[in-house]
C-alpha cells in the first residue's frame, strides 16, 4: 500500500530488519527507532500513518509509549499495532485499553502482519473521513469497523440503526449507552451483532437527555462482545437452522416464552431468539425444545 509511512519502534535489530523488509515490499515507507525515546521523537518529526511498536524494551516500554502518544491529541489519528512476545489475554486488553488499535503476537506470520497493518489502515482512514459520513449501509461499513473508527477518532455521537431498532451512544470514543429494543447494555450489543443488517445514520456531537452511566472503552467491549457473538453463531450453524422463517404450529400454553414473539412471526431463528426476553442461550435452548414437540415449523414458501 503506496504511501504509507511506518514506524517500527523495537530494541531487537533483528526485528527491525524482519520488518523492515516484509514491509518495503509490500509497498510501504518505513523508518526505525531502538527505543521508546527515539521513537516519541521521530513521530513528532516525521508524523507517520501507523507505529508498529514492542511492548517490552528497557526504558521506556510499549505501555509508557503509547501513553505519551496518546496524550497529544495531534496523534489520535496515527494507529498504533502493538508487537509482543507475551501471548496473555490482560497484557493484550491494557494495551487496547491504552490506545492500541491491534496487537500480533511473536513469532508472527508475515501475511497475517500485513493483513493487520492493512486492516488499520483502512480503519484510521476511514475515522479521518467519518465527519462527512451521516448515514449508510452496515452491508458496506460493519458494525465492529464503525464503532472501532468512532473510538479511533474520539468522536461524541449517537449511531443510529432503525432497521433493528437500535442505537448506540458513544461519548468521546467511549461507549456510554446501547440499546436493541427493550434491552441495553451488552445484551442490546450482542443482539445488535447477531442481527447486522439495515441502514445506520450518525448524529455527532450530540448526547440525547437522561442518559447515564460510566464511559467504557469500545476495545475492550467489543472484545468480549464478539467472543460471546461467534460461540452463539456457531450453535446456531450446528443447528442447521440457517435462513429458514419459522412458524407458529399451534397452541404455546408449554411454552409462554413464544407468545410474546408470536407478532413478529414469520421469522427466522436469530430473529426470534433476539427478540425473545432473557438470556440468548437459554432462548435457543426453549426454541429446541418447542420445535422437537412441533410447536414451530418452517414456513411453507408460497
Amino acid at each position: 500500500m503506496a504511501g504509507y509511512l511506518i514506524l517500527i519502534i523495537d530494541d531487537d535489530p533483528a526485528q527491525h530488519m524482519i520488518l523492515g523488509d516484509y514491509l518495503r515490499l509490500a509497498g510501504y515507507e518505513v523508518i526505525h527507532a531502538e527505543n521508546g525515546e527515539e521513537g516519541l521523537t521521530l513521530l513528532e518529526a516525521r508524523r507517520p500513518d501507523l507505529v508498529l511498536l514492542d511492548v517490552q524494551m528497557p526504558g521506556m516500554d510499549g505501555f509508557q509509549v503509547i501513553e505519551k502518544i496518546r496524550k497529544n491529541a495531534a496523534n489520535r489519528n496515527i494507529s498504533v499495532l502493538f508487537i509482543t512476545a507475551l501471548d496473555r489475554q490482560h497484557l493484550k486488553i491494557k494495551g487496547l485499553e491504552q490506545g492500541a488499535d491491534d496487537y500480533i503476537t511473536k513469532p508472527f506470520d508475515r501475511a497475517e502482519l500485513l493483513a493487520r497493518i492493512n486492516a488499520v489502515l483502512r480503519r484510521s482512514d476511514r475515522s479521518r473521513h467519518l465527519e462527512g459520513v451521516m448515514e449508510g449501509d452496515l452491508a458496506d461499513a460493519g458494525l465492529s469497523d464503525l464503532l472501532q473508527s468512532m473510538e479511533l477518532s474520539l468522536k461524541t455521537a449517537v449511531i443510529h440503526l432503525k432497521d433493528m431498532d437500535s442505537e448506540i451512544v458513544i461519548r468521546s470514543g467511549e461507549l456510554l449507552a446501547a440499546r436493541q429494543g427493550g434491552f441495553t447494555g451488552d445484551e442490546a450489543l450482542i443482539r445488535m451483532f447477531l442481527l447486522e443488517s439495515g441502514y445506520f445514520s450518525i448524529k455527532f456531537n450530540e448526547i440525547p437527555p437522561g442518559i447515564t452511566g460510566s464511559p467504557r472503552s469500545l476495545t475492550s467491549v467489543l472484545m468480549n462482545i464478539s467472543n460471546e457473538v461467534d460461540e452463539i453463531r456457531d450453535i446456531i450453524r450446528q443447528l442447521g437452522v440457517g435462513d429458514r422463517r419459522l412458524i407458529i404450529a399451534d397452541e404455546t400454553a408449554e411454552f409462554p416464552e413464544l407468545r410474546k414473539v408470536r407478532e413478529i412471526m414469520p421469522a427466522t431463528f436469530t430473529e426470534i431468539i433476539t427478540a425473545m426476553d432473557g438470556d440468548i442461550r437459554e432462548n435457543i435452548r426453549l426454541l429446541v425444545a418447542a420445535s422437537k414437540k412441533r410447536k414451530l415449523k418452517v414456513e411453507r414458501k408460497s
